[in-house]
């Protein structure tokens, strides 16, 4: 279920029958001429929308704030300066306080179970994320768990796999008449992509995350039904 959409008391039936709660790590960023501005939240909100089919709970709005923008990670800022329409926040310190914040809000409302699922995966945000999950689960404030999507697939930016997500998530959302750009991130030619390997690559993907959401919610007293 979508957190927005929802009534009292439909909140209130989850919390009693499956407290979890999905969220969705996008962004709002550059993504070459055939993506749109929003890729990594829909692919964020895709999968969650697929863990909590199998899990029920409920999705939340994707999270468009984010940090390490493309190029900034490896100095090249007059790269990602051009990069139109990236808003990225560039305060580690912001993000942390407002993920702890979060958290603290989804326990305080009821949830057991957070998890995060992104779509946008900078390693400062992977860091904070992680380490935000294993001190609330530790304190036992909301068992949180953080899905690294890039232990199954290859990471690029608007390049072969991240066309190749959105083909097989959000096909309604990738121009195929669009010329792409010289993309220093996409590492392998978006033309190597295809619905056919979309639809296969993001299949195994969402294999893998059931498995590892039923291990987390099984090893905290929530067996997989």
């Amino acid at each position: 279920m979508n957190y927005a959409e929802m009534y009292p008391s439909e909140l209130e039936k989850v919390l009693e029958e499956s407290p979890i709660v999905y969220i969705p790590m996008g962004s709002l960023e550059w993504h070459d001429n055939h993506l749109p501005f929003g890729t990594d939240s829909f692919i964020a909100v895709a999968l969650s929308e697929r863990l909590c089919q199998k899990f029920d709970g409920v999705v939340l709005p994707p999270q468009f704030m984010y940090i390490n923008g493309i190029g900034r990670e490896a100095g090249r800022v007059y790269e990602y300066e051009k990069a139109l329409g990236s808003l990225d926040l560039k305060d580690e310190e912001i993000y942390e306080r407002y993920l702890r914040l979060l958290l603290e809000e989804l326990a305080r409302t009821g949830f057991k179970y957070a998890i995060f699922v992104p779509g946008h995966v900078g390693q400062p945000e992977r860091d904070i994320q992680e380490r935000l999950a294993k001190e609330f689960t530790e304190k036992e404030i909301i068992n949180t768990l953080y899905i690294y999507i890039y232990a199954v697939h290859k990471g690029d930016h608007a390049g072969k796999f991240e066309t190749a997500m959105m083909q097989g998530l959000r096909p309604d959302k990738v121009r195929s008449d669009a010329e792409p750009v010289v993309n220093p991130w996409a590492y392998e030619p978006i033309s190597d992509a295809s619905l056919d390997f979309g639809r296969e690559h993001v299949g195994k993907l969402v294999d893998w995350m059931i498995d590892e959401t039923a291990k987390f919610l099984a090893a905290h007293g929530r067996p997989a039904s």
